[in-house]
């Protein structure tokens, strides 16, 4: 049913390329088709007509959302805190705020876990050097003639 949704908003969109309705609704079809770039550009060209006499809060939401759902939950934060900022009492956006701090966070552990490994990788390899060394050192005393 999406193909036919996208079919009908190309057509819609030719004839009416300043429908913040239109790019929404194809981004939103573009995101079901698992078509993540173009979802985000449709998305992104109903934000750009979105004035203060529109309702743009669920484009802005919408692209918090999927920059959430591919692993940016920094950057979705930022949208989502706009959506919520251009209309307080959006429980989807409140929602996904959540969903997005929770994934921020997670994510900065992940972050400190694996510099943690790093940096014991960096040691054990650093020790195994210094034990390299000294052994050399050992056998070079040893085989000196007195």
């Amino acid at each position: 049913m999406h193909s036919v949704a996208l079919y009908l908003l190309d057509d819609l969109l030719s004839e009416d390329s300043k429908s913040i309705e239109y790019w929404g609704y194809l981004g939103n079809s573009c995101l079901a088709l698992d078509f993540y770039d173009r979802a985000l550009v449709a998305y992104r060209r109903a934000e750009a007509l979105v004035d203060e006499n529109s309702d743009g809060q669920w484009i802005v939401s919408n692209i918090g959302n999927l920059l959430n759902y591919k692993g940016f939950p920094s950057e979705a934060c930022d949208y989502l805190q706009k959506a919520i900022t251009m209309n307080s009492d959006s429980d989807y956006a409140h929602d996904r705020l959540a969903s997005s701090l929770k994934n921020k966070d997670e994510q900065l552990k992940e972050y400190r876990k694996k510099v943690a490994e790093g940096r014991k990788a960096i040691r054990a390899k650093e020790m195994k050097c210094v034990e390299a060394e000294r052994e050399h050192a050992e056998d070079a005393d040893t085989e000196m003639p007195a």
